[in-house]
């Protein structure tokens, strides 16, 4: 009796998550590109979820902010690897490929002055965004995937 139960309840979610998205607005195609900033001489705050949160919140089109360090070489056996900068990957998505690069690369330019203002550390844009980057955005590649490797990589 209780599987019955259990049965027609995920039977009914499932039935109310399928006419939800059929009935959903349609949003259209979106594209998605990144673009990549080098900071040298930088502060913690770089690495903080609060900075990717708001940088992506601040500017109009970014979607994520990928925040790396940097090695400029390979240290020698024995030598302690240091790093000496911090990679940025914004990436923006916009309604046309046009429009995601040109918010990739505002959205660089925007980051390299608000790192050098705010934290004093010299941005530069390593990597601008291009059109032959710049591909179809899908929620499932692009996000759902990547969450759910991230869940079993722990």
């Amino acid at each position: 009796m209780i599987a019955r139960r259990i049965l027609l309840l995920a039977f009914g979610a499932l039935l109310l998550l399928g006419f939800a998205q059929y009935f959903a607005p349609s949003v259209g195609p979106r594209y998605r590109t990144d673009a990549l900033v080098f900071a040298k001489s930088y502060t913690n705050v770089l690495f903080s979820r609060s900075f990717e949160a708001g940088l992506a919140r601040m500017i109009p089109g970014v979607l994520r902010l990928q925040v790396f360090t940097t090695y400029s070489v390979i240290p020698g056996p024995g030598i302690a690897g240091v790093t000496n900068g911090v990679g940025i990957r914004v990436i923006a998505v916009e309604s046309t490929a046009e429009g995601a690069m040109r918010a990739a690369n505002d959205a660089v330019q925007h980051l390299c002055l608000t790192t050098l203002t705010n934290d004093g550390a010299t941005g530069k844009v390593v990597d601008q965004a291009v059109i032959a980057r710049t591909r179809r955005y899908s929620y499932f590649h692009d996000d759902f995937q990547s969450a759910v490797a991230r869940l079993f990589k722990r």
